[in-house]
C-alpha cells in the first residue's frame, strides 16, 4: 500500500510485530549495560578524583547526581567554616547567593572551561579554585 510506513517501495507489508519488537528491544537496551558503579569513577577513599572524572560521573550517571551533589556541598561547607573560622579569605561569596550541589558543579565546569589545564587535579582543589575566582575578597587577600 503506497504511503504506508510499514510497506517497502514495492507495496510489501513488513511484519508490524518484528518492527515493533526491534524498536522495543533498542529502546530498552541500556537497561541490560551494566550499571556504572559510583566507586569504579571517583575516588572516595583517596580523594584524589580528577575534576574531570568528577564532572563525567556526574553528566554520565544521573543515579549518582545527588550524591555527588552533596559531597560537592559538604566539602564547599566545610571550606566555608575554614574560611570564617582560620579567616582564611579563600573566598568571600555574597550575602544574597545560596550556595549548593549544582551551582557548585556548574562552578567547577565554568572553571574547567577557562582554564582546562585544571582537569587532571582534584575536584576539591579546583573547586577551591573556582570559588576564589568567582567570589575573590576585597583588598586581594584571596589565595588560590
Amino acid at each position: 500500500m503506497p504511503g504506508d510506513p510499514f510497506s517497502d517501495d514495492e507495496g510489501v507489508a513488513v511484519n508490524r510485530k518484528a518492527v515493533f519488537a526491534a524498536a522495543l528491544i533498542l529502546s530498552v537496551s541500556p537497561i541490560f549495560a551494566e550499571p556504572l558503579k559510583l566507586a569504579d569513577v571517583i575516588d572516595l577513599k583517596a580523594q584524589k578524583t580528577p575534576a574531570r572524572d568528577m564532572l563525567a560521573a556526574y553528566d554520565a550517571a544521573p543515579e549518582y547526581r545527588e550524591i555527588i551533589k552533596l559531597r560537592f556541598t559538604d566539602t564547599y561547607a566545610g571550606m566555608s567554616w575554614v574560611n570564617v573560622r582560620a579567616k582564611a579569605n579563600l573566598f568571600c561569596e555574597p550575602d544574597h547567593v545560596v550556595l549548593g550541589g549544582e551551582f557548585l558543579v556548574e562552578m567547577l565546569r565554568g572553571q574547567l572551561k577557562r582554564n582546562p589545564e585544571d582537569a587532571s587535579w582534584p575536584w576539591q582543589y579546583v573547586l577551591v579554585k573556582s570559588m576564589t575566582a568567582t567570589f575573590p575578597c576585597k583588598g586581594g587577600n584571596s589565595r588560590p
